[in-house]
């Protein structure tokens, strides 16, 4: 899909009569002169991703080939939304599961919902510039103060069934994401999506899915993670 700027100058090109191989140079500096001013967040499809759910696998049908307890990001799409209490796929308690493909693979990754001390824990959500990495495994960084232009003050503190509500209500309509984390030992998945420092935090990042096309970005912090 173009944007309306975008077929514009693409029309100047496809509606002209001229059977001539010669370029028409105030035209053709013109439109190159226009795209030069576009930034490249503005070329970027804007179309939503579409939805697709699948059941969720079990830990043993997951693929394990993640770099054990390295930090990184996980390019993929989301293909299914375990809450708690899954007798059947990769959950817990304290955290909400989603399973993530990426390439043909299933990866599992764990989303803190409570704390261990039962302090609510901080959220914030923020739409920023849109990006398309490639599918797969990553060691990109994130960092919450330079790639948000937020701090701990800006975060609203959530109890666990709230926070539980907001994440599901919010994931209901993402598709491609790019989550930043902690790969799981055994390598099927990744974990520490919250404020770890430096970075290194953990951050839910849901293609398209902000306003206009950009990206929509999930962070969570820990009440005593001050920066």
């Amino acid at each position: 899909m173009k944007t309306p700027l975008l077929a514009a100058i693409f029309c100047v090109a496809c509606g002209s009569s001229s059977t001539s191989n010669a370029p028409d140079a105030t035209g053709a500096d013109a439109a190159d002169e226009t795209l030069d001013a576009i930034s490249e967040s503005d070329v970027i499809d804007a179309a939503p991703f579409p939805v697709r759910r699948l059941p969720c696998l079990p830990r043993s049908a997951l693929a394990t080939d993640l770099p054990g307890d390295q930090y990184g990001a996980l390019e993929g799409e989301v293909v299914a939304v375990v809450p708690p209490g899954s007798s059947t796929c990769p959950s817990d308690g304290d955290h909400l599961h989603l399973q993530v493909e990426a390439s043909g693979k299933r990866y599992d990754v764990a989303i803190t919902i409570a704390a261990v001390d039962g302090t609510p824990i901080g959220i914030l959500e923020k739409d920023i510039a849109p990006a398309l990495p490639d599918p797969g495994w990553s060691g990109a960084g994130f960092d919450y103060p330079k790639d948000l232009g937020v701090a701990s003050a800006d975060y609203t503190p959530l109890a666990k069934s709230m926070l539980l509500s907001r994440l599901q209500g919010q994931l209901a309509t993402a598709s491609r994401v790019g989550i930043h984390g902690r790969a799981y030992a055994d390598g099927t998945g990744l974990h520490n999506v919250h404020r770890n420092g430096g970075t290194r935090d953990g951050v839910i990042l849901m293609r398209r899915n902000g306003a206009g096309g950009t990206d929509h970005a999930v962070a969570l912090r820990f009440s005593g993670d001050v920066f």
